[in-house]
This record gives structure tokens, C-alpha cells and sequence, in this order.
């Protein structure tokens, strides 16, 4: 048998404690990467979460268009009615 004094021998002077542990700590922290790297796959979109998606050019002239005359209607630069008339403009 091993009882008698030369388990410690065979397994370094060490022990098997010490060892199962790390073990232990090691495995637990590849199980959670695992685990988390899973999750994210499924969880995020490709390009980040304030990714969106390219517009056609068209759509997105018209987008930046229309975003500039509604500023320009807000600070008072053009009235209502210029503000229809050129937004139908832009929407076609």
C-alpha cells in the first residue's frame, strides 16, 4: 500500500491537495469563458450594438437633407410653408 509514508513521495512532496484545487479553479474559469463566449455569439450583432445597417445612397442624401431642414425650420430660419414645400421636395 501507499499509506505508509511514500504517497507524498510519489506525488512530489507536494501533496494532492494543493493541486486538485488549482485544478479545479483553472477548469471552473475555461467553463466560464466558454460559457460567455457562447452567450456573446448569439447575443451580438456583427459591427457592435449601435451598428446599423448601410442605407442606398438615395436614402441616405434625403435622410441628411431632411435632417437639415427640419434644423433649419427649428431655429427659424425658414417658415412652415417653406419647410413643406422643400420636405416634399425631398421625399420625391
Amino acid at each position: 500500500m501507499m499509506w505508509d509514508g511514500h504517497w507524498r513521495e510519489m506525488m512530489g512532496g507536494w501533496g494532492f491537495f494543493p493541486w486538485g484545487g488549482l485544478h479545479m479553479l483553472f477548469s471552473l474559469a475555461a467553463l466560464a469563458l466558454l460559457i460567455a463566449f457562447i452567450v456573446s455569439l448569439f447575443t451580438h450583432r456583427p459591427g457592435g450594438p449601435h451598428h446599423h445597417p448601410p442605407q442606398p445612397p438615395g436614402d441616405q442624401r434625403t435622410g441628411m437633407g431632411l435632417a437639415i431642414l427640419e434644423e433649419r425650420y427649428v431655429r427659424g430660419e425658414i417658415d412652415r410653408e417653406e419647410f413643406m414645400l422643400k420636405k416634399r421636395d425631398l421625399m420625391g
